[in-house]
């Protein structure tokens, strides 16, 4: 028997780190989930590196006129010491010097230089890219994991209900069993029955915990603070469907960042297919410009200009370098069109799975609402006969349960519900339903 109170304490304990305040260093905020995704978009470090990457590719893409247009200066002074060999070691004959300022200019235009100014430009849009996929995968994470965390609270609530009513039942059991009402294979029974709810409980409230430090990370907040999640899962599912089927898939789907990630590869492909071309062929100029300024030398200022174009002409033999560089490039970009292809097949696949899920969900809450309609009624019953004494506290308690239950398993489905439209709000990059 101390083993069982032993345990119940240790429990208790748990559960008071899942309620209360644990020491002075915990903060307690309230929090709608609006509020969240506002923290998780200001303070998730994943999509700070993403935005870290954007301006670096920012950069590159403003610089990249230096693959054609370089500059440079240079400041020089030069000195010799004459050493004579007739005259001693400190006699020493100091030259006149040399001090120069140059400043060079150069413009070298060719296929290359201009596809990779062209390639910085992508890479840029691309990093953008990658940067708002990573941002609405955040929103959508940040949406699921907060309704989790409150659809797990109401777990632990109808836990701890059930685990009180074993435990009255138990106790009630003992007093029975003391006064022979009862054998003792009913009473073990009844011990069992409560026992055996507690690790099962314990474990709803590590689960609870353990989402609650994933979902302070992704918000970006201290993780010995204490959330109390203020937007509750809505009693009534919001009407998505509607704007759903409205959608015009196929323009929708070209909004995916996945799609848009194969489309912007596709499009690299094929600058690298032509730059491989243009290489072949293209001529090539450069024109280079010297402005030397010397104030110690009779020519104190020196200016030279120069202009060169070459023109080649690769073999056209089919072994060539150049022509497997061709050959390549086009197997690489067929290789990208059918990668496209096969995104649009199964992003598309992805959503049909999805909007049947929703479909399922709204069919279950359907069921779910007359379930909770009917347990609401019973409980009145259950509550007016108990008020009356013609039912037992437990026989109360049980149909007090029984609608929690119903409650539970509505806002369960409900939570599904709306995760499957979060994941279609990916799919679509687009808001299907506000809630808050």
């Amino acid at each position: 028997m101390k083993k069982i109170f032993l345990f119940i304490a240790v429990l208790a304990a748990g559960i008071c780190t899942v309620y209360a305040d644990a020491g002075s260093d915990r903060t307690t905020f309230s929090l709608s989930l609006s509020e969240a995704l506002e923290l998780g978009i200001k303070n998730n470090l994943d999509l700070q590196n993403s935005q870290i990457d954007v301006k670096s590719k920012t950069l590159d893409a403003a610089t990249s006129w230096n693959k054609i247009l370089s500059s440079s200066v240079g400041v020089s002074y030069s000195n010799t010491l004459a050493k004579y060999e007739t005259v001693p070691k400190e006699d020493f004959s100091v030259g006149a010097g040399t001090l120069s300022v140059k400043l060079d200019n150069s413009i070298n235009i060719n296929a290359a230089n201009i596809y990779g100014i062209i390639n910085a430009v992508n890479d840029y849009h691309d990093g953008k890219l990658s940067y708002e996929n990573a941002k609405a995968t955040l929103v959508k994470n940040i949406k699921q994991s907060y309704f989790n965390l409150i659809l797990m609270r109401q777990q632990i609530e109808i836990a701890e209900m059930e685990a009180a009513n074993a435990k009255v039942a138990f106790e009630t059991a003992q007093m029975k069993y003391r006064d022979g009402m009862v054998s003792q294979v009913d009473l073990l029974k009844s011990e069992l029955s409560y026992k055996t709810m507690l690790p099962a409980l314990d474990e709803k409230i590590n689960s609870y915990i353990n989402a609650s430090v994933d979902f302070k990370r992704i918000i970006g907040v201290n993780n010995r603070s204490r959330l109390q999640l203020t937007t509750q899962i809505p009693e009534n599912v919001p009407d998505a469907m509607s704007k759903i089927r409205n959608t015009d898939f196929k323009n929708g789907l070209d909004a995916n960042y996945t799609i848009q990630t194969y489309i912007r590869r596709l499009k690299t492909a094929v600058n690298n297919r032509n730059l491989a071309i243009l290489n072949m062929t293209t001529p090539s100029v450069s024109l280079s410009h010297s402005l030397g300024i010397n104030p110690l030398s009779e020519n104190i200022i020196s200016n030279t200009v120069s202009v060169s174009a070459s023109f080649k002409i690769n073999t056209p033999l089919p072994f060539s370098s150049e022509q497997v560089s061709v050959a390549k490039n086009v197997y690489n970009l067929k290789k990208a069109q059918n990668d496209l292809a096969n995104a649009r097949e199964q992003q598309f696949i992805d959503l049909m799975k999805k909007i049947n899920n929703v479909e399922h969900y709204e069919k279950n809450i359907a069921i779910d609402e007359l379930n909770v309609q009917i347990a609401e009624k019973t409980f009145q019953m259950e509550e007016s006969l108990y008020k009356a004494n013609s039912v037992s506290f437990l026989d109360y308690e049980d149909a007090k349960k029984k609608l929690s239950d119903a409650r539970y398993s509505l806002a369960k489905d409900i939570n599904a519900y709306l995760s499957a439209i979060f994941e279609i709000e990916y799919l679509l990059n687009m808001e299907i339903v506000d809630i808050e």
